[in-house]
């Protein structure tokens, strides 16, 4: 049921990539570097047929913490890529990598759950990266 929910949603985006892309907007995909989604051929087809660029980088260095429980206030060092034509997105991102300078709480379980939502600090980088890529040179 969720790989016919993925399909239908993935169709739709394609669509709305086409569109994006004949009007000069820029595309992003973003999941966790993992994601089974990222081995799919639909998506690497239009990350191909689109030339969109991988940027990697790390939630610690976005601030990404455990929220709760006996390890709250941990770095998550959660690997995330974003596959774009944004020079902006890639830009803001690409130095987004673990410093080794702190302790990690391990990714899995309820931890994991915690990590759906975005850090203040992931979400500023998107907002200027966007920003910087809306205004005119």
């Amino acid at each position: 049921k969720h790989r016919l929910i993925f399909t239908r949603l993935w169709q739709t985006f394609e669509k709305l990539c086409s569109v994006a892309h004949a009007c000069g907007t820029y595309i992003a995909i973003e999941w966790p570097t993992g994601c089974t989604y990222w081995k799919n051929k639909e998506v690497k087809a239009l990350i191909e047929r689109y030339n969109l660029q991988p940027v990697k980088f790390h939630g610690c260095a976005l601030n990404l913490k455990v929220t709760h429980g006996k390890h709250k206030g941990k770095f998550l060092k959660k690997p995330w890529t974003i596959y774009t034509d944004c020079p902006n997105v890639r830009d803001v991102f690409v130095n987004k990598l673990c410093q080794r300078n702190h302790e990690h709480a391990e990714c899995r379980g309820e931890v994991c759950k915690n990590t759906e939502s975005y850090s203040p600090d992931y979400v500023a980088c998107l907002h200027t990266a966007f920003k910087k890529a809306t205004q005119p040179n």
